[in-house]
């Protein structure tokens, strides 16, 4: 369906004079990309106000994007693989929050949260940035994608132990589930690379 409307708007923007036709494909794909993206965040959006989850997705959201957008990771091989992919690790991170909020104490939650951050911590320190067709790191900027990667961790666990203070324990578990899913998909990553 986006690839439809990404390849009309692309004409459109030729016809109009706003991009050149002989770079035809190239547009049809990122904005192919930006529309899938468009969408899918649209979807989990109203995911979240069915679930009445808002506030916890944004904290997963938050703690998940920065790292994996810093640290690169995991990619599926089609665009469909990777909404599915997406949307299986969205709703069952969604049930396990459900799950912790009613099973865990406060004191189990802050706990659960602290060593999520840590084991991201540790993967990130280890094997961040990873470079990705989709996304090269070149060697020069390599240590200041790290550092921004680790910078972007200690926020989070400052921003987990302010949510501490103020009894947002399950915001503060949402935002470290999603930092470590973001860990988990860079060492998948890695591994995967190298078995190539």
């Amino acid at each position: 369906m986006t690839y439809q409307l990404a390849q009309k708007m692309t004409r459109w923007f030729i016809q109009n004079c706003f991009l050149k036709e002989e770079d035809y494909d190239v547009y049809v794909y990122y904005i192919d990309s930006l529309l899938a993206k468009i969408f899918f965040y649209t979807e989990i959006v109203l995911a979240a106000i069915f679930l009445r989850m808002v506030p916890e997705t944004l904290s997963y959201y938050w703690g998940f994007s920065t790292i994996r957008y810093t640290a690169g990771g995991f990619h599926a091989k089609t665009g469909k693989a990777c909404a599915a992919i997406s949307w299986i690790t969205y709703f069952l991170s969604m049930i396990v929050i459900m799950s912790v909020a009613h099973l865990l104490s406060a004191t189990l939650l802050v706990s659960s949260s602290l060593v999520l951050l840590i084991f991201s911590l540790a993967i990130v320190l280890r094997y961040a940035p990873m470079a990705h067709i989709n996304k090269p790191v070149p060697p020069s900027k390599k240590a200041r994608m790290k550092k921004i990667c680790v910078g972007f961790q200690v926020v989070h666990m400052l921003i987990t132990v302010l949510l501490f203070t103020q009894h947002g324990y399950i915001y503060a578990f949402s935002l470290a589930l999603g930092d470590a899913l973001a860990a988990l998909a860079l060492l998948i990553a890695y591994y995967q690379k190298g078995d190539e």
